[in-house]
């Protein structure tokens, strides 16, 4: 029988099942999207329903940018997706929520699968093929 403190504290447990279903969904969804180009674009209040308006343009934050985000009315963003993934996506989209076209996690000789090195090289910003602009 649990202790009493463990019933008032709900302390959390961990799912070995839950993470790895979990963690097959961040990988997918880090690999088939191309995060570093992400774009986005903040629409002016008025976007927002009426009733927030005022709240909206009270906002006063430290930062430009999430001042910026705080007063928005809505937000576009696009996350490109990597060319091996479109199918992948498009299934994900067309099925309500399968990953991997249906399959499991692709393994290193799957054209799908992006190894850690690949993914650290890009977040250094290192983009084969492109070309070196001005001075670093």
């Amino acid at each position: 029988m649990p202790c009493a403190l463990t019933w008032r504290l709900r302390l959390p447990e961990f799912s070995f099942d839950e993470a790895t279903t979990e963690g097959k969904y961040i990988q997918f969804f880090e690999q088939a999207f191309e995060w570093e180009q992400m774009t986005y674009l903040f629409y002016p209040y008025y976007w927002a329903r009426k009733k927030e308006w005022v709240n909206i343009l009270q906002r006063d934050e430290n930062d430009p940018l999430f001042m910026k985000f705080m007063q928005a009315g809505a937000a576009r963003v696009q996350v490109p997706v990597r060319n091996e993934y479109v199918k992948a996506v498009l299934h994900y989209l067309n099925t309500g929520g399968e990953i991997w076209n249906g399959e499991d996690v692709p393994m290193p000789d799957d054209p799908m699968y992006v190894s850690i090195v690949e993914e650290i090289m890009e977040a250094d910003g290192y983009f084969e093929g492109g070309e070196v602009e001005g001075e670093p």
